[in-house]
């Protein structure tokens, strides 16, 4: 029984490698959205850089471009910024998975690999903490 359930969370931990399709559409579709949610933010930094009006300062920028567009005004350029940054993201993150597989086809990546690096942190340190108790407490319990 217990077999069963260990065979069960194995197949649920398991990767799936996508081909280099599934790569180039998913990865489209992360820029997409991530184009699109920054736009705001990259086109109040190009007004500031530009000097386009006389704004003080990031939050001035926000309030004056929102008071006289609107949400219109935040988001101007959002269709043109989606359509290069979305191929561009795709093409990247798929080429630097590809690549990944190719030269490091045993390397962890991500979650798993920052998982691991945290908990042998942890281990280093509780490691050294309980060496400096045993040498501070350790010697006094012979004495």
């Amino acid at each position: 029984r217990e077999q069963a359930k260990q065979d069960d969370s194995d197949e649920e931990n398991q990767q799936i490698d996508l081909s280099a399709g599934q790569l180039l559409i998913a990865s489209c579709v992360a820029g997409s959205i991530a184009a699109g949610m920054d736009t705001p933010a990259d086109g109040i930094k190009t007004r500031l850089q530009n000097g386009q009006g006389n704004y003080t300062g990031i939050v001035d920028c926000v309030k004056k471009v929102y008071a006289t567009e609107g949400m219109r005004g935040l988001f101007r350029g959002w269709t043109a910024r989606i359509l290069i940054i979305s191929p561009l993201f795709g093409i990247t993150m798929m080429c630097y998975e590809m690549l990944q597989r190719f030269f490091f086809p045993h390397t962890q990546i991500g979650c798993e690999m920052l998982d691991e690096d945290f908990a042998s942190m942890r281990r280093a340190r509780l490691h050294y903490v309980d060496k400096q108790l045993q040498l501070r407490y350790g010697s006094q319990e012979h004495e």
